[in-house]
């Protein structure tokens, strides 16, 4: 929606920009009571309009280009039985000289009748016959004098063998580089309200830590004396946001989880706060409407560092970097845009 409103601050129109800020949406809000976690109600986001409210929970400036990396995980598989053996020798290879009678001896026997039975079995093995037939060609070599042949020379050598490794492809995993929100919070109007740092928060804080209840909360324990000492001894964290795990995490809305807009263009859901950081001043600020409070901090600085919840495959990473998730939000820009140029005096943002 388009505003005319004119403000003092280039913070707060930066902020209003749908081209220069990032937004939090969220598709659970806590109820009137504040006791449990529901669906939205009132306006959806016109590219999600189900499963996240269209108004933000808070506003960023951007300050950094949109990030995406991809990482391809590839493991190898097999051994080189072979190699590994050869490469258990070749500590051997300054005593080559006095190993070759050991290495004439071994051939000798490994070629005596008494012995081809077990020789048999042995070539069965590929492995062991190959084995043997590398030994006999060095001991040929080794006992040719007019060879030039030194086994030294192989035994300094690494023995690759084909067809024993090979790579195979386990996965993909996306990441994003600034998935971190930092803004700051000052006293405002809305309307005729005026809405100080602490009353902004409240807003923000629930989807940042969950509340903690105590006691058995809701369960029923037969004996009364282990209710009382169950209540004073235990207690329940819950999550933030009103978060649920989903069987099903590839590419599907998970109930409780944040979608950020980054700009007009880019748009990523299903994310949950990590960690965030308050830094109020120490300054107050008065009140100027009588009969509310009357002091309040003069700001807040904000740092929300956000995760994903699920994993995306890759028809969600085209969604989130190729504006396919910011169809309806790039249309109403380029509307706006368009209306703009038509009427180059009037005074139009591009805000929410």
């Amino acid at each position: 929606m388009a505003s005319t409103n004119i403000s003092g601050w280039y913070y707060d129109l930066q902020l209003q920009n749908r081209l220069t800020c990032a937004t939090l949406h969220p598709n659970q809000v806590l109820s009137a009571d504040q006791s449990k976690w529901e669906k939205f109600t009132g306006e959806g986001d016109p590219d999600f309009p189900s499963d996240y409210r269209a108004e933000p929970i808070c506003r960023s400036i951007i300050n950094e280009d949109f990030n995406v990396s991809v990482a391809n995980s590839w493991s190898d598989f097999g051994g080189d039985m072979l190699g590994q053996m050869w490469e258990s020798i070749k500590p051997l290879a300054p005593y080559a000289d006095a190993a070759k009678e050991m290495i004439k001896r071994a051939v000798e026997d490994y070629g005596k009748p008494e012995n081809q039975e077990l020789v048999g079995k042995i070539k069965e093995s590929t492995l062991s016959r190959t084995l043997a037939d590398v030994m006999i060609a060095i001991n040929n070599k080794l006992q040719d004098e007019n060879s030039g042949i030194d086994v030294t020379d192989y035994l300094n050598r690494s023995l690759v063998v084909q067809g024993t490794r090979f790579s195979y492809y386990s996965g993909s995993g996306t990441s994003f580089g600034n998935l971190m929100m930092k803004f700051t919070l000052f006293p405002t109007f809305e309307g005729k309200e005026y809405k100080t740092v602490d009353k902004q928060l409240e807003e923000i804080l629930p989807y940042c830590i969950g509340k903690y209840v105590s006691g058995t909360d809701g369960l029923t324990i037969n004996n009364e004396n282990t209710q009382k000492a169950i209540d004073k001894m235990i207690g329940w964290q819950k999550p933030p946001g009103g978060f649920k795990a989903n069987v099903q995490n590839v590419d599907v809305i998970q109930d409780g989880t944040l979608m950020l807009r980054f700009g007009a263009y880019y748009a990523i859901t299903n994310l949950v706060v990590e960690n965030a950081n308050f830094n109020f001043s120490k300054q107050m600020t008065k009140n100027p409407i009588p009969g509310g409070e009357v002091l309040s901090p003069l700001y807040c600085d904000v740092a929300i560092q956000l995760r994903p919840a699920t994993k995306y495959s890759d028809a969600s990473l085209r969604k989130f970097v190729l504006s396919r998730a910011s169809t309806e939000i790039v249309s109403q820009v380029s509307s706006e845009m368009e209306g703009c140029l038509k009427a180059p005096s009037s005074i139009t943002d591009y805000v929410y």
